[in-house]
C-alpha cells in the first residue's frame, strides 16, 4: 500500500481543465492555435481542442518548473520521474491522455526502463497547486520554461546499434540504416507518435524509413543481404484454405529479390510483408488506413515475422554513418563548425530555446560531442538574462 494518496496525470489534466473552464469563461484559452471551423460540429472540436492544449500545457509547466512532482507507479513501488521527461510535448500531452508517459526513445536504455508506466502527482500537492491559483496566469505559453533539472539529464544515444543475434527484425534494420539508431517495433512506433529525435520532422523521419527499406531491397536483390520469414494466410480464419492441413504459420522462408517485387511494402510494427495497392505508401503501420487497405485487398498470404541477417546489415553503411570510437569519447564539435551549423538553421528553428537547439545539434552530429555553453553563447551572446539551461548549469 502507498503511503501518500495519488493523482493520475490523466485526472489531473481533466480537472485542471474544468478550473481553467471555470476561471477564465469565454475567452481563448489558447488563441496560437490556428483552428478554422466551418460547421457547429466542428466549432464544438475546436473549442475542445483548446481546452485540452492550455490544460495541457499548464500542467507540463508545472511538472517541469518543479511546481508539481510526478512518479511512476510499478506495482507497490513509487519511482520519481525527473523534470527532465516531460519536455517533450507530444509526450506529455500522451500521457495526460492515457496516463502513461513515454520516454525518449534516445535516452540510455537504463533510464528508459519504466516507459510507458503508469504516472501520477500527490493529490495533496496538487490540491495546493490549485488553491495557489498560478495556474491560471498563460505566463509564455505556448513556451515552455527549460526543465529544472536539464543539466543532470543524461546525454542523449544518437548511436545504437542492432540486436547481437544473428537475424534482427526489420525494425532495427530500417532504424539502423536510415538513423545509425537501432529500435524495435515499439520504440520505433513511440519515436514517430510522439516525435522523438530523428522524427522531430516526421515526414523527414518517414522518407528516411523508405528509403533504408529501398536500399534493404536493392541489398537482397544483388544478393548482400539474407532475409527470411514466416509465409502465412493473410487472415488467421482462412489459414486452412491458403495452406490445407498446415497452420497459419508455416516454416520460415528466405525471401528472394522476386518476392519483394510483389511484397514491397512493409507494415513496420508487425514486420510483416504485403503485396501493396497501386500507388500505396511502402512503409505503413499497424494501425494506418494505408495498412487497414492493403490487408484487405491483400493476396492470400503475407510474409510475417520478417527478419535480415545482422552480418550482412553490418556491411551496409548506415545513412548517417557510424562514429568509429564509442559514443561517450567523442571529440568536441569544433567552434568554427557548430557556428556554421548555427547560422544555416532558419530563423523559426534559430528561435527555439536552448535544450532544443542542444538536442538537435547532438543529431546532428553523431560523431562528436556537444557543450551545452557553446549553444548558451550562440543564443544569448553576452546578454544578461535567465538561463534556459538552469541556475547553476556547467558544460559538460
Amino acid at each position: 500500500m502507498f503511503d501518500i494518496s495519488l493523482v493520475s496525470c490523466y485526472n489531473a489534466r481533466l480537472r485542471l481543465q474544468r478550473r481553467l473552464v471555470a476561471r477564465i469563461g469565454d475567452a481563448d484559452p489558447a488563441n496560437w492555435l490556428e483552428l478554422n471551423p466551418e460547421t457547429k460540429f466542428e466549432e464544438h472540436i475546436a473549442n475542445r481542442q483548446r481546452w485540452t492544449e492550455r490544460a495541457n500545457l499548464t500542467l507540463q509547466r508545472a511538472l517541469l518548473e518543479g511546481a508539481l512532482d510526478a512518479v511512476f507507479v510499478d506495482g507497490d513501488r513509487l519511482h520519481p520521474i525527473p523534470a527532465y521527461a516531460w519536455e517533450n510535448k507530444a509526450a506529455a500531452a500522451r500521457a495526460f491522455k492515457s496516463g502513461r508517459l513515454i520516454l525518449d526513445v534516445t535516452l540510455p536504455l537504463k533510464h528508459q526502463q519504466r516507459s510507458g508506466m503508469h504516472c501520477h502527482v500527490p493529490a495533496v500537492q496538487f490540491a495546493e497547486w490549485l488553491k495557489g491559483g498560478d495556474w491560471v496566469s498563460l505566463g509564455t505559453l505556448p513556451k515552455l520554461p527549460a526543465a529544472r533539472d536539464f543539466d543532470v539529464k543524461p546525454r542523449l544515444i544518437s548511436i545504437r546499434q542492432p540486436s547481437d543475434k544473428d537475424f534482427i527484425f526489420l525494425s532495427e534494420a530500417l532504424t539502423w540504416l536510415a538513423f545509425s539508431h537501432a529500435m524495435e517495433a515499439d520504440a520505433l512506433r513511440d519515436a514517430v507518435e510522439c516525435q522523438f529525435a530523428m522524427f522531430e520532422d516526421r515526414e523527414a523521419g518517414i522518407q528516411g524509413l523508405e528509403d533504408a527499406w529501398r536500399n534493404l531491397r536493392l541489398a537482397v536483390g544483388r544478393g548482400a543481404l539474407k532475409m527470411r520469414g514466416r509465409r502465412a494466410a493473410a487472415f488467421p480464419s482462412k489459414a486452412e484454405a491458403v495452406f490445407p492441413g498446415e497452420k497459419a504459420f508455416t516454416e520460415t522462408v528466405s525471401i528472394t529479390a522476386e518476392n519483394l517485387h510483389d511484397f514491397c511494402q512493409i507494415d513496420i510494427t508487425e514486420c510483416e510483408l504485403r503485396y501493396p495497392l497501386p500507388n500505396q505508401e511502402s512503409v505503413v503501420w499497424a494501425d494506418s488506413q494505408a495498412a487497414a487497405d492493403s490487408a484487405l485487398a491483400s493476396c492470400d498470404y503475407v510474409y510475417r515475422d520478417v527478419a535480415v541477417c545482422r552480418n550482412d546489415l553490418m556491411k551496409i553503411k548506415p545513412s548517417r554513418g557510424a562514429p568509429a570510437q564509442p559514443s561517450d569519447e567523442l571529440p568536441p564539435l569544433a567552434k568554427d563548425k557548430l557556428a556554421k551549423w548555427f547560422s544555416a538553421l532558419s530563423t523559426k528553428n534559430r528561435n527555439k530555446s536552448q535544450q532544443d537547439l542542444w538536442n538537435y545539434c547532438q543529431l546532428a552530429h553523431p560523431g562528436h560531442s556537444i557543450a551545452r555553453e557553446r549553444i548558451r553563447e550562440l543564443t544569448m551572446g553576452q546578454k544578461q538574462g535567465p538561463r534556459q539551461f538552469g541556475e547553476k548549469a556547467t558544460a559538460k
